[in-house]
Formats: structure tokens, sequence, C-alpha cells
């Protein structure tokens, strides 16, 4: 008979044992994750030792403010110090280069990739740094990023924009209306078939100066908020 009460016994050990391994276990090794497992695998998470968001090697997304992918373009640049006249120049040539649609491809070829249409080694190198973050190479976010670093590593080419300074950002940042911006932005960055005429700034501004007119006076002087880091991304 005394059988019979053994399965109540051993359940009872059994709680006690766990009660008391929980009770003497520190509260961050009962929660503990492994951090490296999720880097390698490219999984987003958030570290609460640190308060800090990783994935994909450990780099933080960047979080976009806004509704549309405009308004996010936008407010990046606005985050960065650009005016609304420079910021109006570098969109009328993003809408003609993609639409803003950071996914879409070079229509015809496929060799245009993204929101600037990077293409040939530029788009390879594009796709490798986000393989090596661990995002999407659409991802809108991690374009704009690219894009600035970009601007702030490429030197200023055109004999007529050096007197800006040594980089395409800094050339971008001295522009002070939203035709010299698009100008400017389209024979450093974009070099379209639009240099090919006799008058190359007058054919840039016939076909994107209205887009860019069009974002300035849509946006200036209603900039919501700047981007930051995060642990969204920001794709769209």
């Amino acid at each position: 008979m005394k059988l019979l009460h053994q399965p109540k016994k051993i359940t009872r050990n059994i709680v006690t044992f766990i009660m008391l391994i929980t009770f003497f276990t520190p509260y961050g090794q009962v929660f503990a994750y492994d951090g490296d497992f999720y880097s390698s695998n490219t999984i987003q998470f958030y570290d609460p030792r640190t308060g800090a968001c990783g994935g994909g090697g450990g780099t933080t997304a960047t979080v976009l403010a806004g509704d549309t992918n405009e308004e996010k373009i936008w407010n990046y640049f606005a985050g960065k110090g650009l005016t609304a006249e420079q910021i109006a120049g570098v969109m009328g040539n993003i809408q003609a280069e993609s639409g803003f649609d950071p996914g879409i491809e070079e229509i015809g070829n496929s060799i245009g990739f993204g929101i600037v249409q990077w293409s040939f080694g530029r788009r390879t190198a594009l796709e490798q740094a986000a393989a090596q973050k661990g995002v999407l190479a659409s991802d809108l976010g991690f374009q704009l990023d690219y894009l600035y670093d970009e601007l702030n590593s490429r030197p200023i080419d055109r004999d007529e924009f050096r007197q800006f300074g040594s980089t395409e950002w800094e050339g971008i940042t001295k522009q002070t209306t939203v035709e010299d911006a698009l100008v400017f932005f389209h024979h450093e960055f974009e070099i379209s078939h639009l240099m090919n005429g006799s008058d190359p700034r007058g054919a840039v501004i016939a076909a994107r100066g209205e887009f860019a007119q069009h974002w300035f006076t849509e946006f200036s002087g209603k900039t919501s908020g700047e981007s930051s880091s995060g642990c969204s991304t920001g794709s769209a």
C-alpha cells in the first residue's frame, strides 16, 4: 500500500527541486538569449542588457519618420541637415529615377536598382553591403543610409563644382536654390542621358525641375521628425 503514495512524493520532490533552482539562479541567466545565434541568422532582436537593437551582424536598423516613402525621404535628409531647397533637388532626381520605390529595377534591362538606380559595380556594392548588414537591399532605410555614406565618401568630380568642397555631400549642402541642388545632384551623382546634349543644365531642369518644385511646395516647413535608430526597419 505504501507504493501507492510514491508518485505523489516524487512529484513533490520535483516541484521542490525546480523551485530551488529558480530561486538560486540569477534572473539574467534564466531569461538569457544567444545574441550570436540571432546575429548569425540575421534575426532582428532587442538586447535588454544594453537597450540596443541588433541582428544581421549586430547592426541597428534605421527608423524612418513619415507615412509615405516621399515623406520618409524628406524627413531623413532634413534630419541630416539639408535645407528644403537641397532636399527638393535630391528628391526631384529620385522621383525621375525610381518613383521613390526602393525595390524597383531599371525598366527594359534591369541594370539599375533602388531609389537612385545603382548600376553595375555600384549595384553589386549596394547588395553586398545589405547582405553584410543582414537586411534586404530593397530596404528604404538601408538605401538612404547607404546613399548618405556614398555622398560623404565620393569626391566631387566636375570642375565647375569643386568650389563647393571636396565631397558630394559637401557640395549638395552649398546649393541655395531648388534648381541648383537638382542639377548638382544629377551631374555629380546620377549622370543620366540628360548629360549628352548641348545644354545639360537646361535638360535636367526641363525633365526633373517640376518634380523637385512639387516636393519643395509639398513639404517645405512641414518636417515631422528626424529618422533615428530603433528595432524596426525602414522597409516600404
